[in-house]
């Protein structure tokens, strides 16, 4: 575990959300993430069943202007394939997806999907990048089933990321991310909001605090509401087994 610490290591955005949920699921995360870089392939299929949905779902948005946008850009109102007719929440994007078109037909097709980015010390993919204007402004979206408490902080994660690569080559009407949103496909709700240089340099500031924070061996420890929380916690049973007071157990 403490090589995992060392000055340098790389802070993927799913780290990022669990050291803010709980540090403890961090050090577990980070352990198990280092594992699985040693594997060509990831393997999903010992992922609990509302992970492997989530991943399901995110890869339907993936190829939704794939399978619809030409139709959606020729002005015509798609008719969702057979498999897809089953799930309503399909539907709610469709018509949201048209409606959208309709306020924005020049800018509305994303110019990146599940688009991965990764510098010295952070990565992560984002769901969408899209263009908003002639000015070299982006938005980026991310797509979620609920709510969290932490999606804010997700965002801004990846508005700092992409900001800290821009201009990117492959990316060359792109100069400035502006907007970040974030589509509720469970509940057919989207919220969008302004980022200002201001905001990102207030969440860099955090960010580097909360760094030096992982860093340091201390901070592993549950959080105070675990009590509240834990059974939704995917690493409840793990941590059932591990008392925090015996850190050698995992080479702190």
């Amino acid at each position: 575990m403490k090589k995992l610490l060392e000055k340098g290591f790389i802070i993927s955005k799913t780290e990022f959300i669990a050291y803010l949920e709980c540090p403890f699921q961090f050090y577990l995360l980070k352990s198990l993430n280092k594992a699985k870089e040693q594997s060509k392939e990831p393997d999903y299929s010992n992922y609990e069943k509302f992970l492997q949905d989530g991943l399901k779902k995110h890869l339907w948005l993936q190829k939704f202007y794939e399978n619809y946008g030409t139709e959606i850009l020729n002005n015509n109102h798609p008719v969702l394939k057979e498999p897809d007719k089953k799930e309503s929440w399909k539907q709610d994007f469709l018509d949201f997806e048209i409606k959208r078109y309709k306020q924005d037909t020049i800018f509305w097709k994303p110019i990146e999907v599940e688009y991965y980015l990764r510098n010295d010390s952070l990565c992560g993919k984002i769901d969408r990048i899209d263009q908003i204007d002639d000015q070299g402004n982006c938005r980026i979206v991310e797509y979620k089933s609920s709510p969290n408490m932490h999606d804010e902080a997700e965002l801004l994660f990846y508005a700092f990321l992409l900001t800290s690569q821009l201009p990117i080559q492959e990316l060359p009407t792109i100069s400035k991310v502006s907007e970040m949103g974030v589509y509720y496909y469970k509940h057919n709700e989207y919220y969008n909001t302004q980022i200002t240089n201001e905001i990102l340099t207030s969440f860099g500031i955090n960010l580097e605090e909360i760094r030096v924070k992982m860093m340091n061996p201390r901070s592993i420890k549950k959080n105070r509401d675990c009590d509240f929380t834990f059974k939704n916690c995917l690493y409840r049973e793990i941590c059932q087994r591990i008392q925090i007071n015996c850190q050698k157990i995992i080479g702190l």
